[in-house]
């Protein structure tokens, strides 16, 4: 929104008090919504391109591309589409319980500390 104000001379506020209007919202709606088309059909002509010398689509990019970024966008503008994947089980699932954990844990602090306490002198207390 704020690349288009400033191409338009208005400043990104003054959009965001004209979006109260419904016809302008709707107009900037649309213009989002195209937007995101194209990034959809961006990543899937990414997605579908064959290697080639040059690039996945056998040309040299302008500028550096970014699929993660790409993706992020699709998520953020599409997350009924593109949004992350909830749910997700770990690779290598282990059965470990908190309480395990939390005992090696302390163990391995127990370790560091006495690892890391100063000489005591004898007859010194702890």
């Amino acid at each position: 929104m704020t690349k288009a104000a400033s191409e338009a001379g208005i400043s990104p506020r003054t959009v965001y008090n004209w979006r109260l209007n419904p016809a302008f919202a709707r107009q900037c709606d649309e213009a989002i919504e195209a937007g995101s088309d194209f990034l959809e059909d961006e990543a899937r002509r990414r997605a579908v391109a064959s290697e080639k010398k040059g690039g996945a689509t056998g040309e040299v990019p302008k500028g550096p591309v970014s699929d993660r970024l790409l993706l992020a966008l699709l998520a953020a503008r599409r997350p009924h589409r593109f949004g992350r994947i909830r749910n997700i089980q770990p690779a290598n699932p282990t059965d470990a319980s908190s309480e395990i954990v939390k005992a090696s844990l302390e163990r391995k602090l127990a370790r560091l500390a006495r690892r890391n306490r100063a000489p005591r002198l004898p007859g010194q207390a702890d």
